[in-house]
């Protein structure tokens, strides 16, 4: 999902700039139509007043943006500087930098080093959002749990496109996934417990991470382990993705009715990202998120992030 400036879908409520000269003004049914002729009309910024259906396309670009705490003007602002569009949403700027490069590597060796949501495109796929980890080298974040406020017990088509909050929980998708690793990929994965039980956190690389295409359910390659609390996911390399609704398990049943959560499951899982979030210590043995070389399967982690990278 794009969301900035030539393709709005969110934003907040803004107080009107007022260091702008309007270029176009006119009325336009909603917020989304206002962006889109202002981009068709090659401004730098908008204002969307709801009130009156007022959109104002302007020549220049604010110099800043003031949050209006009410949330009364019903006035919304985009803006677009240096072949960046960029539009605010709790707090996070939302950066869509054209043409979109394929990863957050690329973007941050042109020197973004932002933490934040960009707009990419993996090579050969279509436009797609991501959390890019810049602080720690232009890490592409495929996958995030930290409050449980995403459902993650989907169904196939759900797991293939992707879903949740880029500034909060979600799964990038396995077909953008796929793509982002055709090239030599790393991954690297963390997961931070609730402080009650030892280790308190944990942190693993593999040197090689790939996911194949949609012919081979997205069969997962990993290896080359480095990491301080065991290797949990070497029981899943080479297992197909599977979901309550489209079952390439080796298990008898379906690993991801048993336990909650599409995953790449053997007979079932000895890492889980995306059980259900439980919270800590729990009874329901193997349903929540874990990483059993460190915690078994009756523990449910807090904090539990994929992120890849080019080697």
């Amino acid at each position: 999902m794009k969301e900035n400036f030539c393709d709005l879908e969110t934003t907040v409520v803004v107080t009107r700039p007022v260091d702008v000269t309007t270029k176009h003004t006119t009325t336009a049914p909603s917020l989304l139509s206002c962006s889109s002729l202002c981009c068709g009309l090659i401004a730098s910024s908008f204002t969307y007043t709801v009130s009156t259906s007022t959109c104002e396309c302007h020549n220049e670009t604010a110099t800043s943006l003031t949050e209006d705490p009410s949330k009364g003007s019903g006035i919304y602002y985009g803006y677009k500087e240096n072949g960046i569009q960029t539009s605010k949403d709790g707090g996070y700027l939302r950066h869509h930098v054209t043409p979109e490069r394929q990863d957050c590597q690329e973007l941050f060796e042109e020197g973004f080093l932002t933490d934040g949501v960009y707009t990419i495109r993996p090579s050969g796929g279509d436009t797609t959002d991501v959390w890019c980890d810049m602080e720690q080298g232009g890490w592409t974040v495929i996958s995030r749990r930290q409050d449980g406020s995403e459902n993650f017990n989907r169904g196939w088509d759900k797991y293939v496109e992707g879903f949740g909050n880029r500034t909060g929980e979600y799964w990038l998708g396995l077909e953008s996934i796929h793509l982002l690793t055709l090239f030599n990929t790393s991954v690297r994965v963390y997961v931070e417990t609730f402080g009650d039980v030892s280790p308190t956190s944990m942190n693993a690389i593999y040197s090689k991470f790939v996911v194949n295409d949609a012919s081979t359910n997205y069969r997962l390659e990993i290896d080359g382990f480095t990491g301080d609390c065991g290797d949990s996911m070497a029981y899943h390399n080479g297992m197909q993705f599977s979901t309550f609704d489209n079952d390439n398990d080796l298990h008898a049943g379906n690993c991801a009715v048993e336990n909650p959560g599409g995953y790449w499951h053997n007979i079932c899982h000895s890492a889980n990202p995306n059980g259900l979030y439980l919270g800590g210590v729990t009874d329901l043995y193997g349903d929540g998120m874990s990483w059993y070389e460190c915690w078994g399967h009756n523990y449910s982690p807090k904090i539990y992030i994929y992120k890849i990278k080019r080697n």
